[in-house]
């Protein structure tokens, strides 16, 4: 499922039997704090009861930008290091390249990939 504002996509979402997908495309969507002071590894650390439900479920939530995995919540989530960020079993940094560019790209009105290149 596609989910689009402004005739541009947002993000994606899949669902299969025991885990869910979102796909973020446009993270400036996301961007709640007018002021650009979004802490990502605080609100990581707020999933930790998210995560936890998940778990208790069986699910996992895959949480992608562009494409490329970034964070894992749930059920399949196998932290190594990550667990000294996070402090929860139920959280996986699967790429901090990717979770950094996700907290970048919510602070940004215009995400485009060719230009951070």
């Amino acid at each position: 499922m596609l989910i689009r504002s402004n005739n541009r996509p947002i993000c994606s979402l899949s669902f299969s039997k025991e885990k869910i997908t979102l796909d973020i495309q446009d993270a400036s969507f996301f961007n709640f704090d007018n002021n650009g002071d979004f802490d990502f590894f605080s609100t990581i650390q707020k999933a930790k009861k998210f995560g936890q439900i998940l778990d208790d479920s069986h699910l996992t939530l895959s949480i992608l930008r562009k494409g490329k995995e970034a964070v894992s919540i749930g059920h399949k989530a196998h932290p190594t290091l990550s667990r000294l960020f996070t402090r929860s079993d139920d959280i996986q940094i699967n790429s901090v390249r990717q979770m950094m560019k996700l907290k970048n790209d919510m602070k940004n009105d215009d995400v485009d990939d060719e230009k951070q290149s």
